[in-house]
């Protein structure tokens, strides 16, 4: 399931499992970072996978620390992803 709109996901968040969350770090309205960090409030099980397509200094770091289990800079190896994917849903299971 995907979302355009960062509050209308985190609502959902509030109400149904999410496996695995796979965030963006530029959206509107609401920066990735600051999705990762109102879910873990929410939903704290989640895992968290971030990406950007611009690689700031540090933001790996930010994520890293606030509990993402992987972060990629766009573009990325689909079969590195896909690797983070299932270690995500392979160790909150």
């Amino acid at each position: 399931m995907g979302f355009k709109d960062p509050r209308v996901f985190l609502e959902h968040a509030k109400d149904h499992e999410v496996a695995l969350a796979v965030i963006d770090v530029w959206m509107p309205e609401l920066s990735g970072l600051e999705v990762q960090r109102l879910l873990q409030t929410i939903a704290p099980a989640t895992p968290v996978i971030i990406m950007t397509a611009r690689d700031d200094p540090g933001m790996d770091r930010i994520a890293l620390a606030g509990g993402a289990v992987a972060f990629f800079a766009k573009p990325f190896s689909d079969t590195v992803f896909l690797d983070a994917v299932l270690r995500a849903l392979r160790a909150s299971n």
